[in-house]
């Protein structure tokens, strides 16, 4: 029952990933199972109440997480804004997101900084889907000349990432250029 619910979701993830930020899902060796159990900041999935959205959503409101809707912050902008800071002094903090989709169970992403590092894992498949990168970056651009000046946050390994690269691609069918980055969401 677990495996058939995890592959309905999978399946739906990639499906409305363009609308869901997670739209650049790449395959990476995953850190062992132990690291992730001793590591201090990570918890993994087990603690939510994954059946009953609401309840998932106010655990991750509660825990200092956020959540996101269609690529957007819905509700936690303030948490959002503590992590940014703590990395910003290169403490150690993480983050969860939760990430509502449309028509389906909503997937959880951690974001954990270790002060060096950021470290991204998927709920979907959390063995399979967990990343990192050394840059967490804030892109403000335009998407057409006359649209109002957007933001995208992306971690990446690539310090000069541009945003009209990222926008490129997001449009682009070539899983390779997106796997250069992770989209977190966009305003």
């Amino acid at each position: 029952m677990r495996a058939k619910r995890i592959g309905i979701i999978l399946i739906s993830l990639l499906l409305i990933a363009d609308i869901s930020g997670c739209e650049n899902l790449k395959k990476k060796d995953a850190l062992p199972a132990a690291k992730t159990e001793e590591s201090e900041v990570y918890h993994g999935f087990d603690d939510l109440n994954q059946d009953d959205p609401k309840t998932a959503q106010e655990s991750v409101l509660k825990e200092n997480g956020m959540v996101c809707a269609g690529g957007k912050i819905e509700a936690g902008e303030k948490n959002w804004e503590k992590f940014r800071e703590a990395t910003g002094e290169k403490k150690p903090v993480s983050i969860r997101i939760m990430q509502k989709i449309t028509d389906g169970a909503p997937f959880y992403r951690d974001v954990i900084y270790d002060g060096t590092v950021y470290r991204m894992v998927i709920s979907v498949d959390p063995t399979r889907f967990d990343y990192t990168y050394k840059n967490l970056l804030v892109l403000e651009g335009k998407r057409t000349d006359e649209s109002v000046t957007s933001r995208l946050v992306v971690l990446t390994d690539r310090e000069d990432l541009t945003f009209e690269e990222v926008i490129e691609s997001e449009g682009n069918s070539d899983s390779e250029k997106r796997s250069e980055y992770q989209l977190i969401f966009r305003d």
